[in-house]
């Protein structure tokens, strides 16, 4: 198992304990009873990690609402589930799109939403807007991308609602979020550059 993947499966595997105990402590009547959202990012990581992950990542999709829990699960792409060399691994993976009761989709290449249709109603309309978040306006480097921040929200077959996320400034000036700092250099300044 990767490192990365390791330790994405040891934040998920505390996190689940904790719910775990607190559901134990409400069933003893010593806390109210909790309802947890658990963000899993990196899918891709964690399905890749080993053989039996995406029986794990699969039961989790099945079982969590018993247990009080809501979950997202967030990945570049339908090409991360199908990733394995296992049929059967890919077939499962598949089907967590397909159980979701939402999916939130950003910028992708049509080639992508393609694939995506397959599982995810999506119209015409839907899928042009889409596909113009995923091309880049020009060719400088650093430049803010036309689908940074946008995201279409889809549940079953209604219209997808699209969205606009913004930054707080409490976010902004958070230096370790910014994962886009080694483009947004000062051009003058630029190390490597030759000219």
């Amino acid at each position: 198992m990767d490192t990365v993947g390791g330790s994405g499966l040891a934040c998920w595997f505390k996190g689940f304990g904790q719910v775990e105990a607190a559901n134990a402590l409400a069933d003893a009547g010593l806390e109210p009873q909790r309802r947890f959202f658990v963000v899993m990012d990196e899918l891709w990581r964690v399905i890749r990690a080993g053989h039996g992950m995406v029986d794990r990542v699969d039961a989790l999709t099945r079982l969590n609402h018993n247990q009080g829990v809501g979950q997202a699960m967030i990945s570049h792409s339908l090409a991360d589930l199908r990733s394995m060399d296992n049929d059967a691994d890919v077939a499962k993976a598949k089907g967590f799109v397909e159980r979701a009761g939402l999916v939130v989709l950003g910028g992708l290449p049509r080639q992508e939403l393609d694939e995506v249709r397959e599982v995810v109603d999506l119209s015409r309309a839907e899928v042009d807007t889409i596909t113009s978040w995923s091309t880049p306006p020009g060719w400088k480097a650093g430049e803010a991308h036309p689908g940074q921040g946008r995201f279409l929200i889809k549940s079953g077959q209604r219209a997808g609602i699209p969205v606009q996320l913004q930054l707080t400034n409490a976010e902004r000036n958070a230096g370790g979020l910014n994962t886009n700092r080694r483009w947004n250099l000062d051009k003058t300044t630029a190390p490597g550059m030759v000219g």
